[in-house]
């Protein structure tokens, strides 16, 4: 049985004196880090749809 979140509460402070939480990673393996997590996301929602599309 699916979950419904009404509401959700993100609480955040940001500190002006850190300059990065992780300084010695490469921009490089950003960019790559990144391009993989927008293709699992893509691809999860791909197949939420096929499956909503199949209902």
């Amino acid at each position: 049985m699916p979950i419904e979140i009404r509401e959700l509460v993100i609480k955040v402070s940001v500190d002006q004196n850190n300059k990065s939480s992780n300084p010695g990673i490469d921009p490089r393996e950003l960019a790559a880090l990144k391009s993989k997590i927008v293709k699992e996301c893509m691809e999860t929602i791909r197949l939420r749809m096929k499956n909503t599309s199949q209902r």
